[in-house]
């Protein structure tokens, strides 16, 4: 590296704080407005010596894509974010279907808090119900049955190893 380019760097990694500064003064403290400076207008710069404009562009291409899929898989973890509506949601695959009572005595936790997290659950699309007399039988919605399934893989996987 030589002097020069030394000098050229310092100076990008200074004028890259320089940039950062201006913005968080302005934004948190609005100082053009209310001490009347005026905060020299910057372009956005990176220390990085150049960009890979190409893998930038296929990354944003990729995303836009993929929206939708990733709105929907961030909804699926934020409900199974949850460690009790992750075990009812594991015990309804396994078994199929399950009546609030089952998961109650499962779990060990009341009827109520069970009921509580299959309605976030059911709201929330994962799951469907079905009525027989008076009791209330939960399973997973066919259009998150499939994710489900890779999401429970590892631990399906593991229950059946040490099973045998």
């Amino acid at each position: 590296m030589t002097r020069g380019d030394f000098q050229c760097e310092s100076y990008t990694r200074c004028r890259y704080l320089s940039i950062c500064l201006n913005k968080l003064f302005s934004r948190t403290l609005n100082l053009s407005n209310h001490l009347n400076i005026v905060m020299p207008k910057t372009e956005n710069t990176c220390i990085r010596g150049c960009a890979n404009v190409d893998m930038i562009n296929k990354s944003i291409d990729q995303l836009k894509e993929l929206q939708e899929d990733v709105t929907e898989t961030c909804h699926l973890l934020s409900l199974t974010g949850n460690e009790t509506r992750f075990k009812i949601l594991f015990l309804i695959k396994n078994n199929n279907r399950l009546c609030v009572c089952d998961m109650s005595d499962i779990l060990g936790i009341s009827i109520s808090a069970v009921s509580q997290q299959l309605s976030k659950l059911k709201k929330g699309g994962l799951l469907s119900n079905s009525k027989e007399g008076q009791t209330i039988y939960y399973s997973i919605a066919p259009n998150y049955t499939e994710k489900l399934d890779q999401l429970f893989i590892v631990h399906s996987s593991k229950i059946v190893t040490e099973a045998a």
